[in-house]
């Protein structure tokens, strides 16, 4: 039975490296100390503004981080002289304005669109905001929450 359950626990942590390793874009996670992630925003040129694709690598990253067994804090922190500038507006509104300009949309279609492309930002802020077990420690420096198991921090 325990040798069952630590199979488990091992394929467990074995799956969420992998997930975790395979995001690897405009964001950095990292094992900092025992029981501690460092999640690190990695685009200081353009002061680690948010796009599409780290609204769904977030979304992954706090997903896989809450279920981990290992993780039970979470420090998050961007790369550079700036956490985060907030939204990539030459990227967003690129891809809005491509799809509002398409004639050969229909309205319906473009309104589909842009719930889908809200939704997914959204999901990305909220997976944050919505972790149970592990808690955000530190943002750029600044304490958000501070958790027993991580004196240190």
């Amino acid at each position: 039975m325990q040798s069952t359950r630590l199979g488990q626990f091992t394929r467990l942590i074995s799956t969420t490296r992998q997930r975790l390793a395979d995001i690897e874009h405009q964001s950095q996670v990292t094992e900092a100390s025992p029981y501690v992630y460092h999640v690190k925003l990695n685009k200081p040129k353009k002061r680690n503004t948010f796009t599409m694709d780290l609204w769904k690598e977030s979304r992954k990253i706090f997903d896989d981080l809450s279920v981990n067994p290992k993780c039970r804090s979470i420090v998050v922190s961007g790369e550079g002289k700036s956490f985060c500038a907030g939204i990539d507006l030459q990227e967003g509104f690129g891809q809005l304005m491509e799809v509002f300009e398409n004639d050969q949309m229909d309205a319906a279609r473009k309104g589909r669109f842009m719930k889908e492309f809200i939704a997914t930002a959204q999901d990305g802020y909220t997976a944050l905001e919505s972790l149970k077990d592990p808690e955000p420690l530190l943002q750029h420096g600044i304490i958000m929450e501070r958790k027993k198991s991580c004196p240190q921090y």
